[in-house]
Formats: structure tokens, C-alpha cells, sequence
């Protein structure tokens, strides 16, 4: 297949969307099925507009090489196509059940000029792969925009979740290997992927069958706020299947209290935090001596000063500015520029 990519037909095309504004199609693998060595692509798209931007031409390439799709019908601004092995393609096609790259390309015709995309679908061993090979009588399956294996295929149907989960269980630790308890986490982007952790820091969470590797998690603070916290999560799912696996965070934790804040100095605390309603906070510091020049600076996450105000030792409140939008901000308390103590407040509207 020979694919023209000009500059000249891209800026055409990006004048013409921007003149007119019309979501492009798009297709993607949908569903993946190997059967007593023949294979079956499910393939979906969307935002089809047969009148104004038809899709004219799919291609379909593995490692042992690219083949034409000849016949297809879209209906409709949504649907489905099924390709069965060598059925209905320009040449025989081969895809590796032990694990390939898939990648699908298709050309829209833009007034007389064809502008080619992409999706690409690796799986198996191969690099960047999110899902290990297919076992018999399984599929692979995008649920929610990531591949997961499948135990009960719906090829001809838009996919559910049946058959692709399996349990991750075990504990939450802190920085200081301590169990973190009732705390509410997430390292997954589809619905129900929340856990709580118990009074003793177990979880217990449904999840998708694949490769699973990532260096964060999503703390929950309240419904509105949360906070991403480094840590290492990396396993294989498979479906149906129990993996025991324990969480360890690599940041301090933010936990919302009602008591006073206490620094690892133990010369500053203050509260209530976190803050809601009405914006002011209490603070102690408590240092030998006469200090002078003592300063709280109240720092954003990404390093940005919102407030400052002089203090003494002592007890005090200090009153917020009405502005300061709800999150996570660094207090510190500083002397001749030199910081002396530094907690962590919650603002929450």
C-alpha cells in the first residue's frame, strides 16, 4: 500500500476542521479471539460521517506484513466490523497468538485528498504490551479504554466487564511501614475502582485482568480533594484469580484531623485541618528564647506563595485569604528566611 503523508494535505485538512468543525472517525480494536488457529478482529469506530468525511480505505498489519480490507460497511455514526482471518482481505494474514503488534490504518477522504490515522495494539511479549497472550477460549477486550483478557468473549457485541477481573488484596503502608487505616484510595481510571482501606490498613478491589504498572496513587482527602502519592504498584492479573499484593506509600501522607497539626519539630502545630467554611486556623509555636523575626508562609503544591504573615511565640489565629481555592498547601515557619518547620494544611470548601 503506498501512504502519502504531504504537509500540504495536513494543513489543508487542519484549515478545513477549523473552518468547519467535524469530529474526525476514528476505529479501534475492540475485541481480539483466536479459535483452532484462525483469529477474529472486532473492530469498532465512531464518529463516522459518511456524507462529508467517508472512510475509504482499512488496513490491517501485523509482523508478517499489511493487508487491505476490502469490503466494509459502516452504518450510522457508531457500529461494528468483524474480520475473520483471510475472509475478505487483499492477501493471507498471520497474527502471532503467542503475542504481535496490531496496528490499524485507515483513510478518510477529505474533498479529493486521503488523510491516513493509526491505532496501534500491541500484546504478549512484545514492547509497551498492557496484556499478556490470550489463553484458550479467552479474548482480549478494551473495557474502558485499556485491554484486559476476557473468559467469555462477546464478539459481534460491545464488550462488558464479565469475565475480565480478578481481586487485588492486602495491606496500605505509610512511608514508615506503618499501616494506614480507613483511608480511601484509587490507582485506576474506570468506575468503582475506589477502595477504603479497613482499621488495620487491609483493602480488598475488583480489577482488570492485565499488566499493571504504575508509580502513584490517588489518595481520596474528601470528596472534592485528593492528593497523588509516589509509590510502587506493578502486577499481571488474570481473570477470576486472587492476587495478594501490598501497598507501600513513598510520600507523607495528608490525613485529615481536627486535632493540632504537629511538625516533625514539634515547634509549630496548628488547626483545625482540614479547613472548611469559615478560613481561619489556630497555630502555636513554641520555641526557647525570645525568636524574632518569625514568619508562616503558606506554600501551593507547585511552590506558589498565596499567603504570608509575621508571628511571635506563642498562641495566635491567623485569618486566610477568602480567594484561596480548596487543596493541599505547605506551611512553613520561617525565620530570617530560614525554615524552621513545615506541615502540610487541607483546604476544603
Amino acid at each position: 500500500m503506498k501512504k502519502i503523508f504531504l504537509y500540504t494535505v495536513l494543513t489543508l485538512w487542519a484549515f478545513t476542521a477549523f473552518s468547519n468543525p467535524i469530529e474526525l472517525p476514528y476505529i479501534h480494536v475492540l475485541e481480539l479471539y483466536f479459535e483452532e488457529g484462525e483469529w477474529t478482529l472486532e473492530l469498532a469506530y465512531f464518529e463516522a460521517n459518511e456524507e462529508y468525511i467517508p472512510i475509504v480505505e482499512i488496513y490491517i498489519q501485523s509482523q508478517s506484513g499489511e493487508v487491505e480490507l476490502l469490503n466494509f460497511e459502516i452504518v450510522g455514526e457508531s457500529g461494528l466490523i468483524l474480520v475473520q482471518d483471510d475472509d475478505n482481505l487483499s492477501g493471507p494474514q498471520f497474527i502471532n497468538p503467542e503475542g504481535d503488534i496490531i496496528t490499524i490504518t485507515w483513510g478518510i477522504d477529505e474533498g479529493g485528498y486521503i488523510l491516513y490515522q493509526e491505532y496501534v495494539m500491541p500484546f504478549g511479549d512484545y514492547p509497551n504490551s498492557t496484556v499478556t497472550k490470550p489463553d484458550p477460549g479467552q479474548s482480549i477486550a478494551l473495557i474502558q479504554s485499556k485491554y484486559s483478557k476476557d473468559n467469555s468473549p462477546t464478539i459481534g457485541q460491545y464488550n462488558d466487564t464479565t469475565g475480565t477481573m480478578g481481586t487485588l488484596q492486602g495491606k496500605v503502608f505509610d512511608m514508615y511501614l506503618q499501616p494506614v487505616a480507613e483511608e480511601t484510595f484509587c490507582f485506576l481510571f474506570y468506575p468503582n475502582c475506589y477502595f477504603t482501606t479497613t482499621n488495620n490498613g487491609k483493602f480488598s478491589v475488583r480489577v482488570l485482568s492485565n499488566i499493571f504498572n504504575r508509580n502513584e496513587i490517588k489518595h481520596q482527602i474528601t470528596p472534592s480533594l485528593h492528593e497523588w502519592l509516589l509509590t510502587e504498584i506493578h502486577y499481571i492479573m488474570e481473570p477470576d484469580s486472587v492476587i495478594n499484593y501490598d501497598i507501600y506509600l513513598l510520600d507523607s501522607l495528608t490525613v485529615g484531623i481536627t486535632e493540632p497539626s504537629v511538625s516533625d519539630k514539634g515547634i509549630f502545630r496548628f488547626y483545625p485541618n482540614p479547613v472548611s467554611r469559615q478560613l481561619s486556623i489556630n497555630y502555636e509555636v513554641n520555641l526557647p528564647g525570645n525568636k524574632q523575626e518569625l514568619l508562616i508562609e503558606i506554600k501551593s503544591t507547585s511552590a506558589v506563595q498565596v499567603y504570608t504573615c509575621a508571628v511571635s511565640s506563642g498562641k495566635g489565629i491567623i485569618k486566610l485569604p477568602e480567594q484561596i481555592p480548596s487543596g493541599i498547601y505547605f506551611v512553613n515557619l520561617l525565620s530570617r528566611q530560614k525554615v524552621l518547620s513545615t506541615s502540610r494544611l487541607v483546604i476544603s470548601r
